[in-house]
Formats: C-alpha cells, structure tokens, sequence
C-alpha cells in the first residue's frame, strides 16, 4: 500500500481496539478538526482499528469509502465507540 498525501497509514497490527492504529487530528480552520487514514483489507478476516482523542460534547462526521473491490465482505462496517459505550456498526 502506498503513502497517499494527507492520510494516515495503518500500523498493522491493528485487528482490536487495544492495537488500533493512532489516527492524528489536525486543525485547519477554527472549530473543524479532521484526520484522514487509509488502511489495506488483506483478506476476509482483517480489519483495521483507529483511535482518536475527542472531548465530550464534540461532534463527529464519519465517511468511508471502498474503491475496489473487498475481499469475502459485502461492505465496509465503520463503527464508533466511545469509551463505556456500546459499538454501533454502520452498512449500506
């Protein structure tokens, strides 16, 4: 996998929450921070985890996307937890 300018590569491994790859924030104008990770499905049973600091009360847009194809998945799941709460996956 290649270095794309302005995301954040995946540190395998990175297959749980206690391993997932740091995703640096930046903040560019005020009130907006943003990160920008890419990471690489080997294969049906990889997945990559990425973690980042937020303060309570902020808010969060998360976009995925999945150029080519995955492989043995229908779709890519983002999911957010935050501490002390319930995962939430996203598909469709």
């Amino acid at each position: 996998m290649s270095q794309v300018l302005g995301f954040n590569s995946e540190s395998e491994p990175n297959n749980t929450r206690e391993t997932a790859t740091p995703l640096p924030m930046n903040s560019t104008q005020p009130d907006l921070i943003s990160g920008a990770g890419r990471g690489f499905l080997a294969d049906g049973s990889d997945w990559d985890y990425w973690s980042f600091e937020a303060q309570a009360g902020d808010k969060l847009i998360l976009a995925a996307e999945t150029p080519g194809n995955l492989p043995a998945r229908d779709c890519i799941t983002p999911s957010i937890t935050r501490q002390g709460a319930a995962t939430r996956g996203l598909c469709g």
